[in-house]
Formats: structure tokens, C-alpha cells, sequence
């Protein structure tokens, strides 16, 4: 087991016993309570799990975070990688516009949204941008001038905040943090679905897809770390991105394929965070 599963582990155990057990009076611990912390260290221990000899672990590489206090108070929730510009787009639930930063945090410009809490967000081939509406359960099709080209529901669950679009198959992974999953829809529907509580992920944030075989990556609030997953929705990896970076809530995911770059947004930290990845 890789140190990074070891201490996120042992750290997580130990601040859910201390947490449970210190208000406890000896001989009157409270069963629910108890119930509640052997479930939560089970879904640790699968979420942290080491994976098996034929899969191949995620090689992340911490290098670097900036702010975005100054161009978007609290954070953001989501975050895209604009491969035409090379610039950052970040959303936030609390404000209905896209703010576009450089990858050093410098603001560029902002973009007002026809979206009510606009969660997740992805750049389209075409530049345009897609955008996940937590409240409305749809996905927006944007234009750069910021009107609405069009919109279609979500087809699973009702907490939809993080979208990524495969070009290839004209699809869009979507992560639910409400009904713990993350799925494929295309214009036809659902093409498959992961239920990651089942495998011990809890609220799922942002998601990125990358080469012919679509590998997912998905961040999770709860764990603090960055999960890989097969085409199949099977976790191949995780990392704890807490021990990498110090920061902890982790809710957007951007890839830059060219460099081999991960940005994540982390929103209470006020802060991105930016990782070298082994594509």
C-alpha cells in the first residue's frame, strides 16, 4: 500500500475516533454513533484500497497553487482547461458567470451566465461552453457571447455539479455528490453509470476524461482525493490529494492533455491547485 493511502487512512480513522469516542462515557458509548464509525472506516479502507496488479497507479506530481480570492471570492466550484486560449474558466454556484484566469490566477475577463447555479463547467471543441446548472438539473450549451444555444435535462440523480465533454463519442460524464455517482449521457440517454458510494466515494465533484479508452478522473469533497476510473467505472486509483498539497476541498477538475496538467479547484481553500499527471 503507497504512503499516500497509508496516511490518508490513518488519518482519517484517527479523526473519525476522536470524533466518536472522546465525548463518550466509559460502559455508555452510544450504538448508532459506534454503527456510524465502523461504517465510515469502511468506506474508507475500499476507498483507499490498493489496486491490483493490472492496474496501473495514478502518477500525480504536486507543483504549484495560486489564489483566486481576488477574482472569485470563496472559490470556485468548477473549473475547465479553454484549450484555444490556454486560460482557465472557473464557475462558482453563488454567482450566475464564468470568470476566465490565466493558469498563474491574472483575471482575463468574465462572462454573465443564463444559469441559476451554475456548478461544473467544461470548454466545447467548438469554444463554446457547457455548463452544469445544479438547480435547473440541465446541461447549457453557451455561446462566447454568453446567450443560450440550447439545453437538455440530466438524465440521473438531482445534484448534478461537475461535467466533462468526450469529443469522441459526443457524450458528457457527469458527477452527482448528492447520489454519490458519476455517469456518461448522450443525446440518446445514459450510456452507464458508477454508483461510487458502493465503492466507498463520497461527494464526487468534478470529473475529466482523457484518451480513446476514457479514462475518468473524478475529485471527491469528502476524501480529499483524486480517483481514477475505467471505462467501465472501476477505480484503477487514488490519491490523496490532502497530503500532497495540504489543501482539502477539492470540488473542480481541469486537464490540460498538451502538458499533461491537472488543475483542481479547491473552494474553501480559495485556492487552485496544479499537479503533473502521467497521461
Amino acid at each position: 500500500m503507497g504512503w499516500r493511502r497509508v496516511r490518508s487512512l490513518e488519518k482519517s480513522v484517527s479523526s473519525v475516533s476522536s470524533k466518536w469516542h472522546a465525548p463518550c462515557i466509559v460502559g455508555r458509548q452510544d450504538p448508532h454513533k459506534t454503527l456510524e464509525l465502523t461504517m465510515h472506516i469502511a468506506l474508507l479502507a475500499a476507498a483507499l484500497a490498493l489496486p491490483t496488479a493490472a492496474q496501473a497507479q495514478t502518477n500525480l506530481q504536486y507543483q504549484r497553487s495560486f489564489s483566486t480570492d481576488s477574482v472569485l471570492p470563496g472559490g470556485a466550484d468548477g473549473i475547465a482547461f479553454d484549450h484555444t486560449s490556454g486560460n482557465l474558466i472557473l464557475v462558482d454556484s453563488s454567482f450566475a458567470q464564468a470568470v476566465e484566469i490565466t493558469t498563474d490566477g491574472a483575471f482575463v475577463s468574465s462572462l454573465p451566465l443564463p444559469a441559476h447555479h451554475p456548478e461544473g463547467i467544461d470548454v466545447l471543441p467548438s469554444g463554446d461552453l457547457l455548463v452544469v446548472d445544479n438547480s435547473l438539473g440541465m446541461l447549457l450549451h453557451v455561446a462566447p457571447s454568453g446567450s443560450l444555444v440550447s439545453s437538455w435535462p440530466i438524465e440521473l440523480g438531482g445534484y448534478a455539479n461537475g461535467v466533462a465533454y468526450e469529443p469522441r463519442s459526443r457524450s458528457a460524464f457527469i458527477t452527482d455528490d448528492g447520489d454519490n455517482m458519476v455517469f456518461q449521457q448522450q443525446v440518446s440517454g445514459v450510456r452507464w453509470s458508477a454508483d461510487l458510494a458502493a465503492m466507498g466515494i463520497i461527494e464526487p465533484e468534478g470529473v475529466e476524461v482523457y484518451g480513446v479508452d476514457q479514462r475518468a478522473f473524478v475529485v471527491s469533497d469528502d476524501l480529499s482525493a483524486l480517483i481514477e476510473l475505467d471505462r467501465d467505472g472501476h477505480i484503477v486509483d487514488t490519491v490523496d490529494l490532502e497530503a500532497l498539497s495540504g489543501m482539502h476541498d477539492s470540488e473542480g477538475l481541469a486537464l490540460d492533455e498538451a502538458t499533461a496538467t491537472l488543475y483542481v479547484s479547491f473552494d474553501s481553500d480559495g485556492r487552485v491547485g496544479v499537479f503533473s499527471i502521467d497521461l
